[in-house]
């Protein structure tokens, strides 16, 4: 059996004749899916982690952990000591307790809101959310966005790597800015539904196991997209 290397270089000659079908296809067949899982059962392990801590009202330790390094919205830029600095654990607390009630992506961006929490918004709250409720929720943060976008655009990169401008959680405190946030949210879910889809298949064509719930495993999978965004604009046909 050749190696998943050798099979991508195989594939890749095919690339500059593929649709738009087939180019969702070769995306993720460069994928590495087994790290990909590995990411998916470290951030189930965080998710356990915060269930726990939240069941047993442990409010500093939960506070620390879900705007921490448990949220990686967080801890890109550097968010948790500011919102820490500038609110208090219990309110972080209340905030998780509420979110792990909550049953729709509309009342779960409202809460957020209504909590008032500085430096804690749209990116941060809604992966507070997935974090405990990840089949129902899924997080809008740069990572994800980006992967929504580069789907939205037919993965046209320059394009997405574009329309992410629009969104930046260090100018996200606005009341215009939480609006454009909330408009983006509930506009990836399909797409990120459609990201866990690929990413199950892609999974199995590589004999690697896959994420059983659905938004964590999308959001493991947007996160190996970003992070070789470059890297896979070099070999897919329309960069």
């Amino acid at each position: 059996m050749g190696s998943f290397t050798d099979s991508n270089q195989k594939f890749a000659c095919y690339a500059i004749n593929l649709n738009i079908a087939e180019q969702e296809v070769y995306m993720f067949r460069l994928l590495n899916m087994s790290n990909i899982y590995d990411l998916f059962e470290t951030r189930l392990d965080v998710a356990t982690r915060l269930h726990y801590l939240l069941d047993h009202k442990n409010i500093k330790e939960y506070a620390t952990l879900a705007v921490g390094d448990g949220n990686c919205s967080a801890s890109d830029h550097d968010l948790g000591p500011r919102i820490l600095g500038n609110s208090s654990p219990q309110s972080v607390f209340n905030l998780g307790w509420r979110l792990r009630t909550i049953n729709s992506a509309q009342d779960m961006l409202s809460a957020v809101y209504r909590a008032n929490i500085p430096y804690l918004k749209v990116s941060v709250g809604s992966e507070m959310a997935m974090m405990l409720r990840p089949k129902l929720h899924w997080v809008a943060n740069t990572r994800s966005i980006w992967a929504h976008l580069l789907i939205k655009y037919d993965f046209n990169f320059i394009t997405a790597n574009e329309a992410l401008t629009l969104y930046r959680e260090s100018d996200a405190d606005s009341e215009m800015k939480y609006n454009v946030w909330r408009a983006i949210h509930a506009e990836m879910k399909e797409n990120f539904w459609k990201i866990a889809k690929l990413g199950k298949k892609e999974a199995k064509a590589q004999n690697c196991q896959y994420g059983g719930l659905v938004y964590l495993w999308a959001d493991a999978i947007a996160n190996e997209l970003y992070e070789r965004r470059e890297e896979l604009a070099s070999k897919m046909p329309n960069p």
